[in-house]
């Protein structure tokens, strides 16, 4: 199902599984929840480049990539795109400069 800005609002899958779509008026995506019958499995929230789950910040989005807070520590994980801008490879350093 589609909003009134065309943009899914509500996907529908098998066993009684959905996902629903939350858009501020401008268009832009700001929460993901994810169903199984009438019980919410997962919630994501979208605030700009920063992305939350249940749990706290998942990864933060940057021009190279992303950030991934894991423990005390931060991965990178960086996108190599093609002509179109499609990620076709992502590969992940972390903190100690290992690739």
């Amino acid at each position: 199902m589609y909003n009134i800005l065309n943009l899914p609002g509500a996907i529908q899958m098998e066993n009684n599984k959905g996902i629903e779509y939350l858009y501020s008026a401008a268009g832009q995506k700001l929460a993901r929840y994810m169903y199984s019958g009438d019980t919410l499995v997962a919630e994501k929230n979208y605030l700009g480049s920063y992305v939350y789950n249940q749990s706290g910040l998942e990864y933060v989005l940057i021009g190279e990539g992303k950030i991934i807070p894991a423990g005390d520590t931060l991965l990178y994980e960086y996108f190599i795109t093609d002509h179109l801008g499609n990620v076709r490879v992502s590969y992940t350093k972390g903190a100690t400069g290992d690739a």
